[in-house]
């Protein structure tokens, strides 16, 4: 939880001084602090968010619904989830079939009519691990307008569900569900 805090308060320092970049990537590190596993344990990514999008749910699904409408609040959701730069199938073909299949636009915001929170929460958290590989992978180039349109939304995403999920964590009373720290201090 300290890790994830420490990264939370340095996305904090970044976006004050306007590095968005440095912003994204530290909120990247501050939410994978608070799902990460040890690298032998690591189901696909995908997975190991719907799994902790469902951990979240059992320990405090009143506190997970409050973070959505938080975010419906504060963030331009929609716009968000139709962010073709956003979905991985505009880069690898596909965007059609992607369009109407259960994670396209249409069907996460049937979900979210319908408060299945963690379908949304999953379908938001892919989008941005898509920029999440194109930031980490070099396939953005730092500091340039033709990435702010996926950058700042995603940046406010992560603003408003990482604090929440890092609550939910810290106010649940079996920390040993979270799992243990990949890499833990020496002296742990």
């Amino acid at each position: 939880m300290d890790r994830s805090r420490s990264w939370l308060e340095r996305s904090s320092i970044a976006v004050r001084g306007h590095d968005y970049e440095q912003a994204f990537i530290s909120l990247w590190i501050a939410l994978n602090a608070l799902y990460g596993l040890p690298k032998w344990e690591m189901p696909e990514e995908q997975q190991r968010i719907s799994n902790y999008m469902g951990q979240l749910w059992e320990t405090d699904g009143e506190a997970l619904e409050e973070c959505l409408s938080s975010l419906i609040r504060n963030v331009k959701i929609r716009s968000f989830l139709h962010n073709p730069f956003l979905i991985e199938a505009k880069w690898r073909g596909g965007m059609t079939k992607f369009m109407s299949s259960q994670q396209g636009p249409q069907s996460v915001l049937d979900c979210l009519d319908h408060r299945q929170v963690g379908k949304v929460f999953e379908a938001i958290l892919g989008r941005i691990y898509v920029l999440r590989n194109q930031i980490f992978h070099g396939c953005s180039t730092s500091n340039r307008g033709t990435n702010r349109g996926s950058l700042l939304p995603s940046i406010q995403v992560l603003m408003v569900i990482v604090p929440y999920f890092w609550g939910i964590m810290l106010c649940d009373n079996h920390p040993k569900k979270w799992g243990k720290l990949p890499y833990p201090r020496a002296a742990s």
